[in-house]
């Protein structure tokens, strides 16, 4: 690896309720990903955002790039007909980890806070290694196994797995890492760790749908078991809290290994 940044921790410890973590904890990624894009000097001719969801990051993109053609891709078929019919200036399609291919190289893939969600990161990686251009970078923003962490083991000690989210098989930046090394080389990296407070176990609920990031039987949760939750939160760490764990890397194709997914 060369010119990689110092890994650092950047504990942020917030009180937040309701819906409110959610898109303060996107945009306090976004950032970090958006600052580190705009230092760099890149000729950008075509972006591909990755997971773009409700395409806010995509048109932030399109604000650092004005003469370069935005892509967003989502599962989301509903909302990338949505941001097609709403908004001029990018092109929204419908597309998974692993299957999605670009149709000609790419410039710069970026992707916030979304592919930790591929079921198979290493073919999700191979994609991209397969149409990124021989010059392009890769801007990532992935969560850790240490996401929801203090959530999980709650639910294991009172509900014995009947419930389990999917971030409890994130995997471990290392592991990310290695992966990367398959088909390119690390540029930059950086590390932080967000902690949020709640008020409640509810709280951490409606957050989790919001995020799409809701296990196996969260339709079950009846009173009284919110209030063990949130007995058994505060007897274990002294209040209702979860943690983040996010690693951000800046990557391009390693020498020669420029390949296409045809080839």
């Amino acid at each position: 690896m060369d010119n990689v940044g110092n890994v650092r921790k950047k504990p942020v410890i917030r009180r937040l309720s309701d819906y409110k973590l959610a898109s303060t904890l996107q945009n306090q990624v976004w950032q970090t990903l958006k600052s580190r894009i705009s230092s760099q000097s890149l000729e950008i001719s075509s972006v591909v955002d990755l997971g773009c969801g409700s395409g806010v990051n995509t048109f932030g993109l399109l604000d650092m790039f004005p003469d370069a053609q935005i892509l967003g891709v989502d599962s989301d078929a509903p909302m990338m007909c949505y941001l097609n019919d709403q908004h001029e200036g990018c092109r929204f399609v419908v597309g998974d980890f692993g299957e999605w291919i670009a149709p000609g190289p790419v410039d710069m893939v970026v992707s916030s806070s979304a592919l930790h969600w591929a079921s198979d990161p290493e073919v999700a990686l191979k994609c991209i290694s397969g149409y990124l251009a021989e010059e392009g970078r890769v801007f990532l923003a992935i969560f850790g196994p240490k996401t929801y962490w203090e959530f999980q083991e709650i639910c294991d000690a009172l509900v014995k797995g009947r419930v389990e989210i999917p971030a409890k098989h994130f995997l471990p930046l290392t592991d990310w890492e290695r992966l990367f090394e398959l088909d390119f080389e690390i540029v930059w990296r950086d590390t932080w760790e967000d902690l949020a407070i709640f008020d409640s176990t509810l709280d951490i609920l409606r957050m989790m749908h919001k995020t799409q990031t809701q296990g196996r039987g969260l339709v079950h949760w009846a009173p009284g078991l919110l209030r063990a939750f949130d007995a058994a939160y505060h007897a274990r760490f002294g209040g209702v809290r979860i943690s983040h764990e996010i690693g951000f890397y800046e990557l391009r194709l390693r020498p020669g290994r420029s390949r296409r997914i045809s080839e």
